[in-house]
C-alpha cells in the first residue's frame, strides 16, 4: 500500500473530529485570545470593515487564504489546512471502497479472466475480495477511471 496514503491517515487521525466553529475560526480565536477588535484591525493595518468583511467570507466559505493567513499572523497564529475524507474515517477506507466499487462493476469480466466458476455466496465474497485486492496493488490512479 502507499506509503503517502498511511502518512496523510496518521495525519487525519489527529484532526478527524474537529469541527469550524458556528461563528468561525477567527471570530472563535480572536474571542478565546482575548484580542479586541481596534487592536486586530490595528495589527492588520486595515479598514475597520476588512475584519468584518472576512469573518463573514470565512462564515460563507468564499474567504480566501492569503486573506485568512493574513488575520490569523496578526493573532500570532498559522494558518493550518487539510482536507478530510466526506464519507470515510480514513483515506485508506476512501481507497478501499473505491476498489470495491471498481471490483464489484467489474465482477463478471474479472471471474472470466481467471475462468473459475463462482458456487456460492461465500466464494463470491472470496473472489471480490481478491478483485478488490488486485486493483489495490496497482495504480491508485485506476480507482479514479
Amino acid at each position: 500500500m502507499n506509503n503517502s496514503l498511511k502518512e496523510l491517515d496518521k495525519i487525519l487521525e489527529n484532526i478527524i473530529n474537529f469541527k469550524v466553529p458556528a461563528e468561525g475560526w477567527i471570530n472563535f480565536i480572536k474571542k478565546s485570545l482575548g484580542i479586541p477588535n481596534l487592536l486586530l484591525i490595528r495589527k492588520l493595518g486595515v479598514a475597520p470593515n476588512y475584519l468584518i468583511r472576512a469573518e463573514e467570507s470565512e462564515q460563507n466559505k468564499k474567504i480566501q487564504l492569503n486573506s485568512l493567513e493574513k488575520v490569523f499572523d496578526a493573532m500570532e497564529c498559522e494558518l493550518v489546512y487539510f482536507p478530510k475524507p466526506k464519507n470515510f474515517p480514513s483515506f485508506l477506507a476512501l481507497i478501499e471502497h473505491k476498489a470495491l466499487d471498481k471490483a464489484k462493476k467489474n465482477f463478471d469480466e474479472e471471474v472470466s479472466k481467471m475462468n473459475i466458476e463462482i458456487k456460492d455466496e461465500s466464494q463470491k465474497t472470496l473472489v471480490l475480495d481478491m478483485i478488490k485486492q488486485k486493483y489495490l496493488n496497482e495504480s491508485l490512479k485506476k480507482l479514479w477511471e
